[in-house]
């Protein structure tokens, strides 16, 4: 092969690896995931959070609370402001303990995760579940039955993605993840 600007023949070509750090297989993670362990800890934890988030929402439209404080001048803009900061500063405080409970110790479940990375992931989870817990308050008037039938759902809604772990299709795996609240 003859090089094209100095007319030299190269004799000899070689690959050197790119240095990068070594893989770390994390066995533990692989096992939890496989009995749906972690799944169900979710489940459990949030199921509480769904309904009492839910029953809120219905509560303060049964008791018309918005209607009233409007009356008395407060604007639509500072009422959902107020949803968004008492919520946003809750859930960010959940995630960061979330993150930090993952990620700690070296045998915790997320120890070779990017911490940043985990924290986005429960936010955008817990985000997820804010939305839900709207959506489902719009359909109700009374709170008791809003937060009742909001865990239910929930409770249905989360056990497809249970059953994703035996398809072996990737398009089956995915319409039932997509079938789960958050």
């Amino acid at each position: 092969m003859t090089d094209t600007w100095s007319g030299h023949r190269a004799s000899h070509f070689s690959f050197k690896a790119f240095p990068a750090p070594s893989y770390v297989r994390d066995d533990f993670l692989h096992q939890v995931l496989e009995a749906q362990f972690t799944q169900f800890l979710v489940l459990a934890f949030f199921v509480m959070a769904v309904g009492q988030l839910s029953k809120g929402i219905v509560l303060e439209k049964e008791l018309k609370l918005r209607e009233g404080l409007q009356m008395m001048g407060l604007r639509s803009s500072v009422y959902g402001l107020h949803w968004l900061i008492t919520y946003g500063a809750i859930y960010i405080t959940m995630a960061i303990g979330l993150t930090l409970v993952c990620c700690s110790t070296p045998s915790a479940l997320f120890a070779h995760s990017d911490k940043s990375l985990v924290f986005v992931v429960w936010l955008v989870f817990l985000i997820g579940l804010l939305e839900y817990s709207c959506l489902v308050s719009i359909f109700f008037e009374r709170g008791s039955v809003a937060s009742t039938f909001s865990m239910v759902l929930y409770l249905t809604l989360f056990f497809p993605t249970l059953a994703t772990s035996s398809f072996t299709h990737s398009s089956q795996q995915l319409r039932l993840a997509l079938i789960s609240p958050a």
